[in-house]
């Protein structure tokens, strides 16, 4: 039997009245003061370990660049967009400062419209292979508009209690996108009047100017959000330790009651607690959806904690996955349905993470499937064993 399973956590514990118990209000999860000191760390029995080690590296048969959201893409992403904002914002005031169009400003703009074009290239690439065809094309702009619609709504609707990060986090969001779309335009009907053989029109330099003012104030908020101290410090060792004191699968549709070493919550159990009174699901809206949602009801039940949404490929698919990392400690990954294929490649990619940049703890939230799917056969035994190698929680939600 595992050292630090439940079971065994109980018998060498003291239970405390229910007075005394943490998250009494909110949660089940209960203290226990423990006899022996906990160790210092914790990893899979040597058995695990040195079948993991005997297993030959999994291949799989989409190519590496297009099952990750990679560093160069991200990368391109932020330099394009930079240039575009300082370009979009020259052009206006080389303009200004002649009285009139100049040459140097008509360089600026089309400067800025070369940049956007990279950034749109890059945001893309995901989807640049030869298997990609128009129609499939549509439906994924299409898919993407109206998720952007709905998180708008949801947006709205969490601006009223939105704690400081939350707000930091949303106004850095959509005053980028905002000014985005005010560099895009302007840009175009610049290029479209030169061609014409028309001056810039004024107020679409203003415009200009101001859109490149917005995206710069977007990355000033983006800066402070990241400034902000750390709310929750804990240990890897301790965060993957309270992750062995929980079940192979938790029912996160109701308060979890389990015996814990610790006298205070980690950031761990702060996660699977909040699970319970999630509500505002974005339901059809794929992984993106529901991981945006998510991170604004933990922000709510963290105020002070850092969460950044890290959205994959195939992640606005009805069956995809997202990410979110909580104060760069604990990793809460979005999956969207269930079977055995979608296990598989769900415990291989967290193996894939585990061997490339250390088993970080993680709590994995299974939305949208069904339990007698999600219980029996090969989809609990390959969530089970995922769970027995990583300091992985398995949480499904009805």
């Amino acid at each position: 039997m595992d050292q630090f399973s439940p079971a065994r956590l109980s018998e060498s514990g003291i239970s405390l009245p229910p007075s005394e118990r943490f998250g009494s209000g909110t949660s089940g999860t209960r203290r226990v003061v423990a006899t022996a000191p906990a160790p210092r760390s914790v990893f899979a029995p040597a058995e695990a370990l040195h079948a993991r080690r005997s297993e030959p590296p999994t291949i799989s048969s989409t190519p590496r660049q297009w099952r990750s959201d990679g560093p160069l893409r991200r990368y391109s992403l932020a330099v394009s967009v930079t240039i575009a904002t300082v370009a979009g914002g020259a052009g206006p005031l080389l303009a200004s400062r002649s009285g009139n169009e100049t040459a140097a400003a008509s360089v600026a703009i089309g400067l800025c419209a070369f940049s956007l074009c990279l950034a749109v290239f890059a945001w893309a690439s995901p989807h640049w292979h030869a298997e990609v065809r128009l129609d499939r094309f549509r439906r994924g702009l299409a898919a993407w508009f109206d998720l952007e619609l709905k998180l708008l709504a949801l947006d709205v609707r969490a601006l009223p209690r939105a704690p400081k990060n939350l707000a930091l986090y949303l106004a850095s969001q959509w005053l980028l996108r905002t000014g985005l779309a005010g560099l895009i335009a302007t840009t175009g009907l610049s290029l479209w009047q030169q061609a014409l053989g028309l001056p810039i029109a004024a107020p679409l330099l203003g415009i200009s100017l101001s859109s490149a003012a917005l995206v710069a104030v977007s990355r000033l908020l983006g800066w402070a959000l990241r400034l902000q101290p750390h709310c929750y410090e804990a240990s890897p060792d301790a965060l993957a330790l309270a992750a062995r004191e929980f079940p192979g699968l938790v029912d996160a549709s109701r308060p979890l009651e389990i015996d814990t070493v610790f006298l205070q919550p980690t950031l761990l159990h702060h996660v699977v607690e909040l699970l319970p009174s999630w509500r505002d699901r974005v339901h059809g809206a794929g992984a993106d959806g529901n991981a945006a949602a998510l991170q604004r009801h933990l922000w709510r039940g963290l105020p002070l904690a850092q969460i950044a949404r890290r959205p994959m490929l195939g992640s606005a698919q009805p069956h995809g996955t997202a990410e979110l990392l909580i104060d760069d400690a604990v990793l809460v990954a979005v999956q969207v349905g269930i079977d055995a294929s979608r296990a598989h490649s769900l415990a291989e990619r967290l193996r894939d993470q585990a061997r490339q940049e250390g088993a970080r703890p993680s709590v994995v939230v299974v939305v949208e499937a069904r339990a007698e799917v999600l219980l029996q056969g090969d989809v609990a035994d390959t969530l089970r064993s995922l769970h027995e190698s990583l300091p992985v929680v398995i949480a499904w939600l009805r």
